[in-house]
């Protein structure tokens, strides 16, 4: 079995709980923490698959299924990105109530092979720290920063140049979950 490992990344938003679950479940615009990705799913509950497609629908970045939905407090979920073969991951979103008003939203990955390209980006500056930011920025400014809204900016204007033909959205049936 290949080695794996965790990382787990908290932050404080001044939002309520249902601010943060509204951002992390909707469907009907991109998810600037999920890089910039519209959420298609058979369904949110648990047994569920998803995707995360570009805005225009024609890519897919991510697949996975749910695996908990307990709104607003905490969402489960495989995550296996499509432009690689690299085994999914475990995403743990979890939203409690802090002491000093507000919430914490606690980001845990699991399951991250050792030594791979989606392994590496997990751990890097576009993953778990990236995710848990973005959402309080966006839940508490209404925006991604303003360098991670140009960043967006531009993969819209490369458009399919930046999408390998394997994450062709015709590749990925939507019930499809590995």
């Amino acid at each position: 079995m290949a080695e794996t490992e965790t990382v787990v990344y908290s932050v404080h938003i001044n939002a309520t709980q249902e601010a943060v679950w509204a951002e992390l479940t909707k469907t009907d615009e991109p998810q600037d923490a999920f890089w910039h990705t519209v959420l298609h799913t058979t369904g949110l509950e648990p047994g569920s698959s998803y995707q995360m497609r570009t805005p225009d629908g024609r890519y897919v970045n991510a697949i996975g299924e749910i695996l908990e939905y307990e709104p607003p407090n905490r969402l489960k979920q495989t995550v296996r990105f499509a432009r690689s073969d690299d085994p999914p991951v475990t995403a743990t979103y979890e939203i409690t109530e802090a002491a000093q008003g507000g919430v914490n939203l606690i980001v845990t990955v699991e399951d991250i092979p050792t030594g791979t390209k989606s392994g590496k980006g997990w751990k890097g500056s576009g993953g778990v720290e990236f995710i848990a930011k973005t959402v309080k920025q966006v839940v508490e400014h209404g925006q991604a920063s303003v360098s991670t809204r140009v960043m967006y900016r531009f993969f819209d204007l490369i458009g399919s140049l930046g999408n390998p033909k394997r994450t062709a959205v015709e590749h990925w049936p939507l019930d499809r979950s590995d």
